[in-house]
C-alpha cells in the first residue's frame, strides 16, 4: 500500500492537470483513490472520496452510465464495512437498478451487485431477503461467466454461507463441494 499510495496521488494529480475535477477521469482516480484507502482501513479518508467520486460521475456521465453504479456501489461498499447499514441499502439498491439499466441481467456486473446486496441482507441477519438475489446471483455468474469462473465458486460459497447461516446445512454442503472443485 505504501508505494501505491504516492502513484495513485499522483494520478489524481495529473488527472486534475490535464482534464481538469469536472472530467470522468477524474471521478474513476478518486475511487481508485478511495478503494485502497478502504483497503488499508482509512475508512475515514476513503469516505469523502467516494462521496466526491459519485458527484463527479453524476455530473460528468450521469446517472444512467454504468460509471455511476460502479460509485455507487463502492460507496454502499464502504457504509457496510463501516457497519452503517441504513446508509448501505439504498445505495445498494439504486447500483443494481443501474447496472440492469446501462449494462442489462445478463452482464457479470449485474450478478455482483445481487450478490453484494444478498451480502448486506445476510449481515443485516435478513436471510429470508439475502437468498432469492443470492440464487439470482448464481444464475447471473453461471450464464455471464461459466461454471470453470472463479466468480462462479465465490458465488456458491456465499449461497453456502448463507444456507449454513440459516442452519439449513444439508443446502450448504454440496454448496461447499461445488465451491471446492470450482477453485
Amino acid at each position: 500500500y505504501e508505494k501505491a499510495l504516492p502513484l495513485y496521488l499522483e494520478a489524481l494529480t495529473n488527472t486534475e492537470k490535464s482534464l481538469g475535477k469536472e472530467h470522468s477521469s477524474y471521478g474513476i482516480r478518486l475511487n481508485n483513490l478511495a478503494l485502497l484507502y478502504e483497503c488499508m482501513g482509512q475508512y475515514d479518508k476513503a469516505l469523502p472520496l467516494f462521496l466526491e467520486a459519485l458527484t463527479n460521475t453524476e455530473k460528468s456521465l450521469g446517472k444512467d452510465h454504468s460509471e455511476y453504479g460502479i460509485s455507487l456501489n463502492n460507496l454502499a461498499v464502504l457504509y457496510e464495512s463501516m457497519g452503517q447499514y441504513e446508509k448501505a441499502l439504498p445505495l445498494h439498491l439504486e447500483a443494481l437498478t443501474n447496472t440492469e439499466k446501462s449494462l442489462g441481467k445478463e452482464h457479470s456486473s449485474y450478478g455482483i451487485r445481487l450478490s453484494n446486496l444478498a451480502g448486506l441482507y445476510k449481515s443485516m441477519g435478513q436471510y429470508e431477503k439475502a437468498l432469492p438475489f443470492y440464487l439470482e446471483a448464481l444464475t447471473n455468474t453461471e450464464k455471464s461467466m461459466g461454471k470453470e469462473h472463479s466468480e462462479y465458486g465465490i458465488s456458491l460459497n456465499n449461497l453456502a454461507l448463507l444456507y449454513e447461516s440459516m442452519g439449513q446445512y444439508e443446502k450448504a454442503l454440496p454448496l461447499y463441494l461445488e465451491a471446492l472443485t470450482n477453485t
